[in-house]
């Protein structure tokens, strides 16, 4: 179990973050979860996460926007997991790699693609 953990959960669909949260509070990890990326700037301020959770539909700036102006901000981010509805090419994931884009998650998921992406991303971070 991977007590004291900390992600920070991007994500606009209360519904989404809620169920992620549960998933990985289950699991050990501490959760802290916002719905757009101001205040996802905000919290790795603050927070220092070990990992972030980004989903990439979001309102204002996109994830990818996100993930840019983290880097840009705050320096070194921790390893990043993209989450979307969206497929992406093997080229596309290999060029988020430069942003600290360690993952790429497909919605819907199940819980056993969830878990087996963050424990191999807070294992590597």
């Amino acid at each position: 179990m991977n007590v004291k953990k900390m992600i920070l959960h991007v994500e606009d669909s209360a519904d989404t973050r809620e169920i992620v949260k549960l998933i990985l509070e289950k699991e050990g990890y501490i959760v802290y979860s916002v719905e757009d990326g101001e205040s996802g700037l905000r919290a790795l301020k603050k927070l220092k996460p070990n990992l972030m959770l980004v989903d990439i539909m979001l309102p204002g700036m996109t994830g990818w926007e996100f993930v840019k102006a983290a880097r840009e901000k705050v320096g070194k981010t921790p390893a990043i997991i993209m989450l979307s509805a969206l497929e992406i090419t093997v080229e596309h994931r290999k060029s988020l790699q430069k942003y600290g884009v360690t993952g790429y998650v497909t919605k819907p998921f199940t819980v056993e693609t969830l878990l087996r992406a963050v424990h191999s991303a807070i294992k590597s971070g």
